[in-house]
Formats: C-alpha cells, structure tokens, sequence
C-alpha cells in the first residue's frame, strides 16, 4: 500500500507514473466521487485503475467497511493500493488526521493472510505552484455545502462549487501547458524505504476476536499504524522556500531584513523537528528569500518593492505557511 499526502488531483498521475518507473504493477488507487464522477476524465481515471471513494458515505460504518474489504481483497490478488490516508485534499495547507479505512485494509489483509508480508511505502508530493491553488475557496464552500445541508438545492450549489472547482482548474492546467502560457514550476516526489506491518506491531496480540467486525477487530493496529504513517509523511514532505517565506508573513514580518533574519533559525527548528529541508539546506538564506517571493509571485500572492514584501492574497499565504506548522499540529 502506497500513501501519500494529498494536495493536488495530479498526485494521482505523478505518483502512478512514478511508482511504475520504480517498478510497482497492478496499480489501484482510490478516488473521491468527485473525480471519478466527473465527464471523462472520470472514465479515463477508471480505465487507469481508479475505483471511488463516495465521499457522502464514509461516514457509514457499514459502507467503510465494505470499502475495507473490497480493498483487501485487491491487496490479497497482487495490487499494490496508491491511498490518501487523510482522506482527501488539504484546502488549508494543513497535513489533516489519518483516516482508518484504507489503512485497515492492509492490516485486515495482513492477518488474513500470515504467510504474505505486507509494508506500506510512505511517499509525498510538494508543489511549487498547486494546479488548484486558485479554486480553494471554491472547494472549501462547496464541500461545506454540500456536508452541512440537506436541501437539494443547498447541495446542488455546493456540487457546482465542487465540481466546478475541479473543472476550471483542469482546464486551466490543460491549456496552460498546451499554449505554455503558465509556468508551474518544480513539483518534488519524496519517498521513504517501505516498511513491513509487522515492523509496527504484531497484530495477533493486537487482535479482538469478540468484535462486531472486522475494523473494530484491529482498531489498536490500524490506529497505531496510521500514527506511524503520520510521522513518516511530515518528516517527507518537503519544506519549500516559499513556505518559509509565507509563514514569516503570515507572523507579520514583511520587510525582506527581517524575514532573512530569520531564516537560520527557522530552518534550524525544522531540522529539529526532522523535517524535510533538504531544498533550503542547498541555498543561502538570502537565496531562501528570494526563492521564496519568487514562487510567492508567481502564485499573484505577493508584490515586492524596495525590499518589502506585500501581501496580496492571504488565502494563499495562510496554505504555503501551514507547511512550516509542526508535524503534530495539523487539523
């Protein structure tokens, strides 16, 4: 099972495309409805090994649990599973809390079949400018919309905004680079080596066999296996020189003196913290800076002149600066 942060509708593409050239086959990935539901992309994401996630119902035990099986039952033929463990994209910037259900089915498989050694290969996905940066708000209103009321025209507007959202910023990519009217830069693959299950715990001793099902059998497992998860993804993903730079803003240092200032002892913290800095450990502080405002400008996120920074749009500022956030402190 391969997991991944999840920013971006092309971490589907670059991580198939990327584990294929490491040598992964029979790739599965799980999909949330508005993806696989949309007009044919949604087809052409199916023919590649999608299968949906309907995002309307995980909150039905009896439906995670048959999502559980039927993912189990693709591990036990050979698939190798690409999954989101946090259940979907970030709108806020922020890692959010693992969820249990594609987890658990590597370790429902796992004790099913003993004689197999399963692993989970822990990977990330970091972008200079997010396809979607443009469209967060959009989604955010229409995921609320259509999660906080039940009328049918309430939800009818949150899928536009949803759906909507998705559709303009493809389209955007799509024409952006056909016409190479958009650069977006640099996107970063991190991984680390796989582990085995049973490297994490044994299961067996973990194991209820009183419980009313499956998940609730290997609760203490799959809960301690998505901590683990969570660890290996904040020390992966990598730290940004606009990161750094937004999160300065964020904290209401804009002139470009005092940012610089502080760079050392922020990437410093960072290192403490085992977080991926290896990008800003190859650049000076004063290079960190203008990296930074570089990438900050090319998101339209920021305007600088005589060596202050302004910001412009603090959406966008807010999201870059949640990646510096300590690993604990997500949502």
């Amino acid at each position: 099972m391969i997991v991944s942060s999840h920013r971006s509708h092309m971490d589907y593409i670059l991580l198939g495309i990327h584990c294929a050239r490491l040598g992964y086959r029979n790739l599965r990935f799980a999909a949330g409805d508005n993806l696989t539901s949309m007009p044919y992309i949604g087809t052409r994401f199916a023919s590649l090994g999608a299968f949906p996630i309907y995002r309307d119902r995980v909150t039905r035990r009896q439906y995670v649990l048959g999502l559980c099986e039927e993912v189990a039952a693709m591990l036990d033929d050979g698939d190798n599973i690409i999954a989101f463990p946090e259940g979907g994209r970030s709108y806020g910037g922020a890692m959010l809390k693992m969820k249990s259900g594609l987890i658990a089915a590597n370790v429902i498989a796992q004790y099913r079949s003993p004689h197999r050694q399963h692993y989970y290969l822990p990977f990330t996905v970091s972008y200079e400018v997010l396809p979607e940066i443009s469209y967060l708000s959009w989604l955010e209103k229409g995921r609320r919309l259509r999660r906080d009321t039940r009328r049918w025209l309430g939800r009818a507007i949150g899928s536009f905004f949803y759906y909507g959202a998705d559709l303009a910023s493809f389209a955007s990519f799509v024409l952006s680079c056909r016409f190479n009217t958009r650069c977006y830069g640099n996107v970063y693959l991190d991984y680390a080596e796989p582990f085995a299950l049973d490297s994490v715990m044994d299961i067996k001793k973990t194991y209820a066999p009183d419980a009313k099902n499956a998940l609730v059998a290997h609760k203490v497992a799959t809960r301690r296996v998505a901590q683990e998860i969570r660890r290996y993804l904040a020390r992966l993903y990598r730290i940004l020189p606009m990161h750094v730079v937004a999160y300065e803003l964020k904290n209401g240092h804009t002139r470009q003196g005092d940012i610089t200032a502080r760079i050392p002892a922020m990437i410093c913290l960072l290192e403490t913290q085992g977080r991926n800095c290896r990008t800003l450990n190859a650049l000076s502080d004063q290079e960190v800076f203008e990296q930074g405002t570089a990438q900050l400008r090319r998101l339209n996120a920021v305007a600088v002149h005589a060596g202050d920074v302004s910001p412009i749009k603090a959406d966008i500022i807010n999201y870059c600066a949640h990646a510096v956030d300590p690993p604990d402190s997500g949502q």
